[in-house]
């Protein structure tokens, strides 16, 4: 897949706008959901050793107040471990064979039913002045 420069700006402009916290994050999503096609996004926020949703499309409406600990999830947990060391965090891609659980297993509104099922999915992990402040994941049903 490949990314214009013009879809890339984008991006950079949905997170320059002057909107409120929850107007810019639905800009965000919708920004990389125009680039990435998938059928749930969202972004997570560190908090200590939690990462909790705090925007999000595509998953069903309990994912409000979930508190999800990385190290009971490997997916969110090789996310953000990307960034460990790293002065440039790269994407992490699950290839279609992988056997880690996904967090939005049973989750995700397009097949809320899809426990365990292989799905595609990919995240990098946000950082901010060399510090890891979320994880933005990004999952489709079909790779």
């Amino acid at each position: 897949m490949s990314i214009s420069i013009a879809e890339l700006g984008e991006v950079a402009l949905s997170l320059t706008q002057g909107l409120a916290t929850p107007d810019r994050y639905r800009s965000l999503l919708a920004a990389v959901q125009r680039v990435v096609p998938c059928d749930a996004i969202a972004i997570l926020r560190c908090d200590g050793d939690v990462l909790v949703p705090v925007a999000w499309s595509g998953l069903v409406p309990e994912v409000a107040g979930m508190r999800l600990h990385a190290a009971d999830h490997p997916r969110l947990a090789a996310i953000l471990a990307s960034a460990t060391g790293s002065a440039r965090p790269r994407p992490v891609r699950f290839p279609a064979s992988s056997t880690l659980p996904d967090p939005w297993d049973g989750l995700m509104e397009v097949d809320p039913h899809a426990c365990g099922r292989v799905h595609a999915c990919m995240g990098c992990a946000l950082v901010v002045d060399q510090r890891t402040i979320g994880v933005l994941s990004v999952d489709a049903v079909e790779p």
